[in-house]
């Protein structure tokens, strides 16, 4: 005669710790495309802005051509190039467990508000529109 199970039945809504579901592939592809592309963001907005202030170096005729205020634009430049160079090591000392740094969610929170901004208000003025 059985008396009782020794079998254990989930509750609705649990899931096992191994197992995934449709709803975690997703999150986990979600999560992964943004974690990638916040690499992809903060390596390129470092070359572009190490590029552009090498540019200037080189010849800064052309930006004061194109810009109403081009020193306030390189020193813009050189705000990303520093934000992005301090976050780039933040962001690598997840990279095992594909953690966001907080400082580097920082850095491109800080890089979008700016954008939105000089959309908005036009900080960084070109001279021919």
């Amino acid at each position: 005669m059985k008396i009782g199970s020794t079998e254990t039945v989930a509750a609705p809504g649990s899931v096992k710790k191994g197992s995934r579901t449709t709803r975690g592939r997703r999150l986990g592809t979600i999560r992964a495309i943004a974690y990638w592309g916040l690499w992809f963001f903060l390596v390129f907005s470092f070359l572009a802005s190490t590029h552009d202030i090498w540019d200037y170096k080189r010849n800064p005729t052309t930006y004061h051509q194109v810009y109403l205020d081009a020193a306030l634009h390189e020193r813009v430049a050189w705000a990303y190039a520093a934000l992005t160079g301090i976050a780039i090591p933040f962001q690598a000392a997840g990279w095992r467990g594909r953690r966001f740094s907080k400082i580097a969610v920082a850095v491109f929170g800080l890089h979008v508000c700016f954008a939105v901004a000089d959309h908005a208000f036009g900080i960084i003025a070109i001279c021919c529109t």
